[in-house]
């Protein structure tokens, strides 16, 4: 008998558990019981590693990548390598 085959059949097996019973083994906390202070502190850390990626990048591109690639002109706001990056992972 395969892993995969034997994984399928447990989690068949808990969902109909879960169908019959209504009990699951993962314990959620209750959305009500939850704050807003959790999504409040991640929506700030995303915002200030967004910002400290672009700063970062636009760092190292006008000094790591432009004296050492001819051709490659600088950088002239951040927004630019916060645009590079949604392209890239566009296309990757």
């Amino acid at each position: 008998m395969s892993k995969f085959y034997t994984w399928l059949k447990e989690k068949t097996h808990e969902v109909l558990h879960y169908v019959k019973h209504g009990e699951s083994k993962e314990k959620f906390m209750d959305s009500n019981a939850k704050d807003g202070l959790e999504t409040l502190a991640a929506v700030i850390a995303l915002i200030l590693l967004v910002v400290l990626m672009a700063v970062l990048g636009q760092y190292l591109w006008n000094c790591v990548l432009c004296p050492l690639v001819s051709g490659v002109k600088k950088v002239q706001h951040w927004s630019q390598i916060l645009g590079l990056h949604v392209l890239f992972f566009i296309l990757f």
